[in-house]
């Protein structure tokens, strides 16, 4: 991993499948040996049903994880608290009609330890019977953004557009183009489409509002506390009205794109949404390393044939993405991607055009003919 220094964290949605019993809907008992209800009931309305709690299974996971890691994991009730230990919660976004719905969050974690960490317990909670992965479920990565420019956003917002197609290629079906609730498509949702003024726009609107909250909140932003203890009453509220005018640009929904960007004024981070649901450590530690070398792309000031952000600087330059082609072999060379990771995602993409007959099947604006 390039960047040692910047923290990153975790989040990995599953489905923990329970022991299922028949029961009787009207009076709550198991059939007897001749499957019949006891003689009091007589209904025999027989249906299938969890034999634990979701509470009970979330807690049972959390002790098995922290028996098989030694590391620090613990089952609470929904949060979106950042704790510096594993936590194991409820996630309302994945289907628990088979079982309890989890989502499994790590504490901000560093460079190469951080990824040992993760593999560790990616390897735990795949080793656990039960654990399942649906449509439903998504891998999510957050990379610190407390000290990335307003600039460096509006460029990734721009990369990010224009690769996106690209980044479909290596991703099932369930989560190209516009095709899963919670992380559409970033071109679709900002209305973006093939109009290169819009991302313009776009980009610049948010670059200027993140430099305007970084003046307003001075050493408080520096420090992502959204308001101080001791700010009451008026204070409070005054502070409420500005976070509003900054989120004005996102409505509740909006954070489920394939690039949470009201992350940062949550959490002071970017959330990677786009990627399918997976317990496997390999899949994992390469959409880690892939999405921590986009942003030291934007953050470095790394430059591309045909690819311009000079137009967020205001010097009255051309702005021509639209006149770049993205390739897969672009989009490594931009992520400065390892020979194992470039490795890992050229397999990936081989098997799903092996699976669905072209690279471009279902991917965003696959007019392109991405390579």
């Amino acid at each position: 991993m390039d960047n040692q220094k910047r923290t990153f964290g975790v989040e990995i949605e599953f489905i923990a499948t329970a022991d299922r019993e028949t029961r009787c809907d009207y009076c709550g008992e198991p059939p007897d040996e001749n499957d019949d209800c006891h003689e009091d009931c007589g209904r025999q309305d027989w249906s299938s049903r969890q034999s634990e709690c979701d509470d009970e299974i979330r807690s049972r996971i959390a002790r098995t994880l922290r028996e098989k890691t030694g590391l620090e994991v613990h089952h609470q009730s929904w949060n979106t608290r950042t704790q510096d230990y594993w936590k194991l919660i409820y996630d309302g976004s994945v289907n628990g009609s088979e079982g309890a719905n989890c989502e499994l969050i790590s504490p901000p974690l560093k460079g190469d330890e951080g990824l040992l960490e993760v593999g560790i317990m990616s390897e735990a909670l795949n080793s656990i019977p039960r654990i399942k992965i649906d449509k439903s479920c998504g891998l999510h990565v957050h990379h610190d953004a407390r000290e990335i420019s307003a600039k460096a956003m509006g460029k990734l917002v721009q990369f990010y557009s224009t690769y996106e197609g690209i980044i479909d290629s290596f991703m099932p079906m369930s989560r190209r183009s516009n095709k899963a609730s919670y992380c559409a498509s970033l071109k679709n949702f900002l209305g973006f489409q093939n109009n290169k003024d819009l991302v313009h726009s776009y980009a610049m609107k948010m670059t200027e509002m993140i430099e305007q909250r970084r003046i307003e909140d001075g050493p408080i932003y520096n420090k992502r506390v959204p308001w101080p203890q001791k700010d009451t009453g008026r204070g409070i509220e005054k502070r409420m009205k500005k976070r509003n005018k900054m989120n004005s640009i996102w409505d509740s929904s909006e954070r489920y794109c394939k690039i949470n960007l009201a992350s940062f004024w949550k959490h002071g981070t970017l959330e990677f949404r786009h990627h399918s649901g997976t317990v496997e450590h390999e899949k994992i530690l390469n959409w880690i390393e892939l999405t921590s070398g986009m942003v030291d792309f934007v953050c470095d000031g790394r430059t591309m044939k045909g690819f311009s952000f000079n137009a967020l600087y205001g010097d009255g330059s051309t702005f021509n993405d639209f006149n770049h082609k993205p390739t897969f072999g672009k989009l490594l060379h931009a992520c400065n991607a390892s020979d194992s990771v470039a490795q890992f995602y050229k397999e990936r993409r081989e098997k799903f055009r092996t699976e669905y007959g072209t690279y471009v099947k279902g991917c965003t604006h696959p007019e392109r003919s991405y390579e």
